[in-house]
Protein backbone atom coordinates (compact mmCIF):
# COMPACT_ATOMS: atom_id res chain seq x y z
CA UNK A 1 0.00 0.00 0.00
CA UNK A 2 1.38 3.71 -1.43
CA UNK A 3 1.77 5.82 2.03
CA UNK A 4 2.01 9.69 0.61
CA UNK A 5 4.01 11.83 2.84
CA UNK A 6 2.53 15.40 2.28
CA UNK A 7 5.20 17.80 4.21
CA UNK A 8 4.07 21.15 3.77
CA UNK A 9 7.21 22.37 4.81
CA UNK A 10 8.81 25.62 3.35
CA UNK A 11 11.93 23.83 3.92
CA UNK A 12 13.10 20.46 5.88
CA UNK A 13 12.51 20.52 9.84
CA UNK A 14 13.59 17.75 11.75
CA UNK A 15 10.29 15.68 12.96
CA UNK A 16 9.21 11.98 13.21
CA UNK A 17 5.40 10.75 12.57
CA UNK A 18 4.01 7.83 12.99
CA UNK A 19 0.61 6.12 12.51
CA UNK A 20 -0.65 3.00 13.98
CA UNK A 21 -2.62 1.19 12.11
CA UNK A 22 -4.50 -2.16 11.81
CA UNK A 23 -4.82 -3.92 8.13
CA UNK A 24 -4.01 -1.56 5.29
CA UNK A 25 -7.09 -3.08 3.43
CA UNK A 26 -10.28 -3.87 5.72
CA UNK A 27 -13.58 -4.93 4.67
CA UNK A 28 -17.32 -4.42 5.69
CA UNK A 29 -19.16 -8.26 5.69
CA UNK A 30 -22.17 -8.33 3.88
CA UNK A 31 -24.53 -9.22 7.09
CA UNK A 32 -23.19 -6.11 8.83
CA UNK A 33 -23.49 -2.20 7.77
CA UNK A 34 -20.86 -1.32 10.82
CA UNK A 35 -17.21 -1.61 10.77
CA UNK A 36 -14.54 0.43 12.93
CA UNK A 37 -10.75 1.06 12.36
CA UNK A 38 -8.73 2.22 14.83
CA UNK A 39 -5.63 4.32 14.65
CA UNK A 40 -2.78 4.79 17.77
CA UNK A 41 -0.66 7.41 17.83
CA UNK A 42 3.04 6.54 17.73
CA UNK A 43 4.57 10.17 18.42
CA UNK A 44 5.44 11.18 20.96
CA UNK A 45 3.62 14.58 20.87
CA UNK A 46 0.30 14.48 20.24
CA UNK A 47 -1.58 14.54 16.98
CA UNK A 48 -4.55 15.50 15.31
CA UNK A 49 -6.45 12.71 13.17
CA UNK A 50 -8.98 13.05 10.00
CA UNK A 51 -10.02 11.31 7.28
CA UNK A 52 -11.50 11.55 3.27
CA UNK A 53 -13.11 9.12 1.59
CA UNK A 54 -12.97 8.32 -2.10
CA UNK A 55 -15.13 5.66 -3.89
CA UNK A 56 -12.99 3.96 -6.75
CA UNK A 57 -13.63 1.99 -9.87
CA UNK A 58 -11.02 -0.26 -8.88
CA UNK A 59 -8.22 -0.66 -6.45
CA UNK A 60 -5.17 -0.43 -8.40
CA UNK A 61 -2.59 1.57 -10.65
CA UNK A 62 -5.12 3.66 -12.47
CA UNK A 63 -7.89 3.60 -10.11
CA UNK A 64 -10.51 6.29 -11.12
CA UNK A 65 -11.49 8.54 -7.78
CA UNK A 66 -15.10 10.13 -7.30
CA UNK A 67 -16.94 11.13 -4.92
CA UNK A 68 -19.35 8.46 -3.08
CA UNK A 69 -22.90 9.00 -3.51
CA UNK A 70 -24.17 11.64 -1.06
CA UNK A 71 -24.57 9.68 2.27
CA UNK A 72 -23.59 6.47 1.45
CA UNK A 73 -20.99 5.55 3.48
CA UNK A 74 -20.79 7.49 6.57
CA UNK A 75 -18.32 7.84 9.49
CA UNK A 76 -17.71 9.28 13.22
CA UNK A 77 -16.45 10.97 14.77
CA UNK A 78 -15.27 13.95 12.22
CA UNK A 79 -11.77 13.84 14.23
CA UNK A 80 -9.56 12.65 16.43
CA UNK A 81 -7.05 14.05 19.18
CA UNK A 82 -4.52 11.53 20.41
CA UNK A 83 -1.87 11.52 23.59
CA UNK A 84 1.15 10.27 22.58
CA UNK A 85 0.41 5.81 22.46
CA UNK A 86 -3.44 6.47 22.51
CA UNK A 87 -5.35 4.68 20.40
CA UNK A 88 -9.54 4.99 19.42
CA UNK A 89 -11.18 4.36 16.76
CA UNK A 90 -12.95 5.66 13.27
CA UNK A 91 -16.97 4.20 12.51
CA UNK A 92 -18.05 3.82 9.19
CA UNK A 93 -21.66 3.34 8.17
CA UNK A 94 -23.17 1.64 5.33
CA UNK A 95 -26.28 3.15 4.17
CA UNK A 96 -25.77 2.29 0.49
CA UNK A 97 -27.87 0.14 -1.95
CA UNK A 98 -29.04 -3.51 -0.62
CA UNK A 99 -27.40 -5.39 -3.81
CA UNK A 100 -25.11 -7.94 -5.64
CA UNK A 101 -22.43 -5.14 -6.30
CA UNK A 102 -19.08 -4.86 -4.45
CA UNK A 103 -17.65 -1.22 -3.59
CA UNK A 104 -14.56 -0.34 -3.23
CA UNK A 105 -13.30 3.01 -1.23
CA UNK A 106 -10.09 5.17 -0.56
CA UNK A 107 -9.25 5.94 2.82
CA UNK A 108 -6.99 8.63 3.72
CA UNK A 109 -6.11 8.98 7.06
CA UNK A 110 -4.74 12.08 7.98
CA UNK A 111 -2.13 12.81 10.67
CA UNK A 112 -1.00 16.49 11.85
CA UNK A 113 0.50 17.80 15.14
CA UNK A 114 -1.92 19.52 17.37
CA UNK A 115 0.16 22.31 17.47
CA UNK A 116 1.76 24.38 14.89
CA UNK A 117 6.00 24.67 14.57
CA UNK A 118 8.03 27.52 14.10
CA UNK A 119 11.09 27.60 12.28
CA UNK A 120 13.78 30.21 11.55
CA UNK A 121 14.49 31.54 7.45
CA UNK A 122 17.73 31.93 6.39
CA UNK A 123 17.59 35.56 6.45
CA UNK A 124 16.34 36.37 9.47
CA UNK A 125 12.32 36.28 10.62
CA UNK A 126 10.61 32.71 11.25
CA UNK A 127 8.13 30.72 9.35
CA UNK A 128 5.03 28.24 10.75
CA UNK A 129 4.94 25.03 9.64
CA UNK A 130 2.25 22.42 9.63
CA UNK A 131 3.71 18.92 8.86
CA UNK A 132 1.01 16.28 7.84
CA UNK A 133 1.58 12.87 7.05
CA UNK A 134 -1.47 10.77 4.37
CA UNK A 135 -1.66 7.34 5.09
CA UNK A 136 -3.66 5.62 2.25
CA UNK A 137 -5.74 2.72 2.95
CA UNK A 138 -8.75 0.66 0.90
CA UNK A 139 -12.58 -0.09 2.77
CA UNK A 140 -14.15 -2.81 0.59
CA UNK A 141 -17.98 -3.10 0.74
CA UNK A 142 -19.25 -6.87 0.56
CA UNK A 143 -22.26 -6.77 -1.74
CA UNK A 144 -24.88 -7.27 0.48
CA UNK A 145 -26.46 -9.94 -1.64
CA UNK A 146 -23.15 -12.14 -1.71
CA UNK A 147 -21.85 -14.87 -4.08
CA UNK A 148 -18.83 -16.35 -3.39
CA UNK A 149 -17.31 -19.07 -5.96
CA UNK A 150 -14.35 -19.77 -7.73
CA UNK A 151 -13.26 -22.11 -10.54
CA UNK A 152 -10.26 -24.36 -10.75
CA UNK A 153 -9.81 -27.84 -11.86
CA UNK A 154 -6.63 -30.26 -10.42
CA UNK A 155 -4.09 -30.18 -12.29
CA UNK A 156 -4.86 -26.70 -14.00
CA UNK A 157 -2.60 -23.49 -13.41
CA UNK A 158 -5.95 -21.37 -13.52
CA UNK A 159 -7.86 -19.91 -11.01
CA UNK A 160 -10.97 -17.47 -11.35
CA UNK A 161 -13.22 -15.81 -9.31
CA UNK A 162 -16.79 -16.57 -10.31
CA UNK A 163 -18.39 -14.71 -7.36
CA UNK A 164 -19.24 -11.27 -6.77
CA UNK A 165 -16.78 -10.29 -3.79
CA UNK A 166 -13.19 -10.60 -3.48
CA UNK A 167 -10.80 -13.14 -1.70
CA UNK A 168 -6.82 -14.04 -1.44
CA UNK A 169 -5.17 -16.95 -2.71
CA UNK A 170 -2.28 -18.18 -1.08
CA UNK A 171 0.31 -20.64 -2.87
CA UNK A 172 2.98 -22.71 -1.40
CA UNK A 173 5.87 -24.91 -3.11
CA UNK A 174 5.38 -27.41 -0.62
CA UNK A 175 3.32 -28.31 2.63
CA UNK A 176 6.00 -27.68 5.05
CA UNK A 177 6.59 -23.69 3.77
CA UNK A 178 6.18 -21.46 6.15
CA UNK A 179 3.63 -18.26 5.46
CA UNK A 180 6.85 -15.85 4.55
CA UNK A 181 7.78 -18.17 1.49
CA UNK A 182 4.23 -18.02 0.44
CA UNK A 183 2.83 -16.06 -2.68
CA UNK A 184 -0.36 -14.49 -2.57
CA UNK A 185 -2.61 -12.44 -4.78
CA UNK A 186 -6.03 -10.40 -3.82
CA UNK A 187 -8.77 -11.35 -6.17
CA UNK A 188 -11.41 -9.02 -7.47
CA UNK A 189 -14.65 -10.61 -8.95
CA UNK A 190 -14.20 -11.55 -12.72
CA UNK A 191 -10.20 -11.63 -12.31
CA UNK A 192 -8.26 -14.87 -12.81
CA UNK A 193 -4.41 -15.79 -12.09
CA UNK A 194 -2.07 -18.08 -13.71
CA UNK A 195 0.68 -19.65 -11.75
CA UNK A 196 2.36 -23.28 -11.91
CA UNK A 197 2.37 -23.30 -8.23
CA UNK A 198 -1.67 -24.09 -8.84
CA UNK A 199 -1.14 -27.23 -10.36
CA UNK A 200 1.91 -28.15 -8.12
CA UNK A 201 1.92 -30.11 -5.00
CA UNK A 202 2.22 -27.57 -2.25
CA UNK A 203 -0.51 -25.85 -0.15
CA UNK A 204 -2.62 -23.79 -2.22
CA UNK A 205 -5.75 -22.12 0.48
CA UNK A 206 -8.35 -19.40 -0.62
CA UNK A 207 -8.56 -16.82 2.31
CA UNK A 208 -12.29 -15.32 2.62
CA UNK A 209 -13.88 -13.47 5.50
CA UNK A 210 -11.72 -15.65 7.84
CA UNK A 211 -11.86 -19.07 6.83
CA UNK A 212 -9.06 -20.54 5.10
CA UNK A 213 -10.57 -22.93 2.26
CA UNK A 214 -8.30 -25.47 1.20
CA UNK A 215 -8.50 -26.13 -2.85
CA UNK A 216 -7.37 -29.54 -2.68
CA UNK A 217 -6.14 -32.76 -0.13
CA UNK A 218 -2.44 -32.16 -0.85
CA UNK A 219 -1.90 -30.63 2.66
CA UNK A 220 -4.57 -31.73 4.24
CA UNK A 221 -3.69 -34.57 7.11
Amino acid sequence: MRILMALLLAFTAPASFAIGIEAMTFSMPADSDFIAKRLTNDNQTARLYQIAIYALDKPGDQEQLSRPAEGELLYAPKQLTLSPGQSDIFKFFWHGPEDDRERYYRVLFREQPTQMRSGALAQGGAINMAPTVVLQTILVVRPRKTRFDWQWAAGSQRLRNSGNTWFKLLLKADCDSDDAQAVSFYLRPGEQIQHALLRGKGQKVIVYDGRFIPLDNACVE
